[in-house]
């Protein structure tokens, strides 16, 4: 069972392994350092969550292993195709998978805590979890995709506000033209609660859009008082510039929030 010396053994692996992926150029490093820095501001929240529910010590402390762990296919995904876009090099959660049969970071754990740890990095970017699978499965990928939310709509928000949003990083924004135009399709899916297609995206407002509807898709109480309390919608919303289809978006997803906290 996942014990506090297992977190600790897989916090000395994941440094070692991040650490053999430096690159020369500055700001590829920079996107680098951003995921390992995602990564451990994952496994927090994960923990967060965790508690939230009341699991038992040893289910934190895998919720927070699995926070780790959920992105180590970026690593190799950004060192040999510098994209942080799957559909351009590889689908990450599938290398990270790779990754981890690969390794002996999991060699501490039990049969079903790899099982769990691996389903649940392999799914954490699936647009919907397969069925026929054990509560404890989904249990812990929920959890993931959650805490992996909340701390990317922090990264973003960050991002955004940067010297009033002007500063741009391709990586982050998928390479997206920049224009303050909304796509119809895009703003169809927020009106309609759907989740926004990746395809769909035309701008790197579109691409704010899509993050605001991450909100349709997250699982547990706490994190929709955490998405609350920092404010991430309203932040966001305050990056983009005025218009009808923002003021729609923007409603139609606070007006979601609201009632999950009510």
């Amino acid at each position: 069972m996942a014990e506090k010396s297992d977190v600790e053994f897989v916090k000395n692996w994941f440094e070692s392994y991040t650490s053999s992926f430096r690159l020369k150029n500055s700001k590829e490093q920079d996107n680098i350092n951003l995921k390992i820095y995602h990564s451990k501001q994952v496994a927090k929240e994960a923990k967060n969550i965790a508690a939230s529910l009341n699991l038992s010590q040893r289910d934190l402390f895998l919720s927070e292993i699995i926070g780790i762990l959920h992105d180590v296919g970026r690593f190799p995904q950004y060192y040999n195709y510098k994209t942080f876009v799957d559909s351009r090099s590889e689908n990450h959660a599938l290398l990270g998978k790779k990754v981890l049969l690969q390794s002996t970071v999991l060699t501490p754990f039990t049969r079903e805590e790899k099982d769990i740890i691996i389903f649940a990095v392999a799914h954490h970017n699936f647009k919907h979890l397969p069925e026929n699978q054990s509560e404890r499965k989904i249990l812990f990928t929920k959890i993931l995709r959650d805490a992996d939310k909340l701390d990317i709509f922090r990264v973003v928000t960050e991002y955004y506000e940067k010297k009033g949003g002007n500063e741009f990083n391709p990586v982050i924004e998928l390479d997206l033209p920049v224009s303050s135009k909304i796509s119809h399709d895009v703003l169809e899916d927020i009106l309609n609660y759907r989740l926004v297609e990746i395809s769909r995206l035309k701008t790197n407002t579109d691409f704010k859009i899509l993050q605001l509807g991450w909100t349709f898709d997250i699982n547990f109480p706490y994190t929709f008082l955490m998405l609350e309390k920092r404010g991430y919608i309203k932040r966001i919303c305050s990056t983009i510039p005025d218009s009808e289809e923002k003021q729609i978006a923007y409603k139609t997803v606070n007006s979601f929030l609201s009632r999950k906290l009510s």
